[in-house]
């Protein structure tokens, strides 16, 4: 079983508008709808998408920083993040969706980790 990517959301920006200002740090919030091709169902993989001036912030700020769940890129190119994610997700394969979960959860936080001890 493989994933699909399904569609892409940020409740923090426009994704198809946002532009930030060359030379200026940023980061928000992206959710990233995977599901089973043959399905119409979707679960969210959420990661935030940064530059490695955002991530300098964060270091200077507290000294010290976890990294999972960022994805960094030097410059804010919609279509490419959009491509590597999809790329990057769709090759994972799997037995069953929830393995296929955990691998992608490798990448991105998935909304249902927190339950899995409970499985």
């Amino acid at each position: 079983m493989r994933a699909k990517v399904k569609s892409f959301y940020s409740p923090e920006v426009e994704l198809d508008s946002y532009a930030p200002a060359a030379g200026t740090n940023f980061g928000f919030l992206l959710k990233v709808f995977v599901g089973r091709a043959e399905d119409v169902g979707v679960e969210s993989f959420d990661l935030i998408v940064c530059n490695p001036a955002w991530v300098g912030m964060a270091i200077q700020k507290d000294k010290i920083f976890f990294v999972k769940n960022l994805l960094i890129v030097e410059e804010y190119n919609l279509p490419k993040i959009k491509q590597f994610i999809t790329d990057k997700f769709e090759s994972v394969e799997a037995e069953d969706w929830r393995a296929v979960a955990l691998k992608l959860s490798a990448f991105a936080h998935w909304e249902y980790e927190k339950f899995l001890k409970y499985a």
